[in-house]
């Protein structure tokens, strides 16, 4: 009778070992999924304010005598596409009659034409959709039916007189 005892003991053991480890490992994968998850948010941000920050210290110190290009506002959109890290499909709004439904991230301008000299500027960068991997994540952040977050980065800067 002794040996069977510990034979029962040992797999008792290691049936508790498996049962422990189906409890504690969907915890641990969710837990390295939601950390992926922010740190896709916070690139996709940083990104974002870098090129806004390109965009911006390229039209600041725009001089129309120095450069071919024919406006601030192209000098602008121009160092944003050129800073564009994650490759997005960037589509600024120049008119009301372009669709942005389908851009990754839409881009605008105010004023319009990015002023003359010694007037603020401010660059918006939106992000459409931002979707977490994890889908019960993206439960406690919804802010639209499709689990969809948008992101915006905004920033102004005064035009200098060159």
């Amino acid at each position: 009778m002794q040996k069977s005892h510990y034979c029962s003991s040992k797999r008792n053991k290691k049936a508790q070992s498996l049962l422990e480890f189906a409890l504690v490992f969907p915890l641990f994968i969710a837990l390295v999924l939601f950390v992926i998850d922010i740190l896709r948010f916070y690139f996709i941000q940083q990104t974002l304010s870098f090129q806004v920050r390109e965009g911006l210290r390229a039209g600041a110190v725009y001089d129309p005598q120095a450069t071919n290009t024919t406006t601030r506002r192209q000098v602008i959109i121009d160092a944003v596409n050129e800073s564009n890290l994650y490759k997005f499909d960037i589509v600024f709004q120049t008119d009301p009659a372009i669709d942005t439904s389908t851009a990754q991230v839409v881009g605008s301008l105010n004023p319009t034409e990015a002023g003359i000299a010694d007037t603020l500027v401010t660059l918006t960068l939106s992000y459409q959709s931002f979707t977490f991997l994890t889908p019960f994540i993206g439960v406690f952040f919804e802010s639209q039916p499709t689990g969809s977050i948008p992101l915006s980065v905004s920033q102004s800067f005064q035009n200098e007189s060159l």
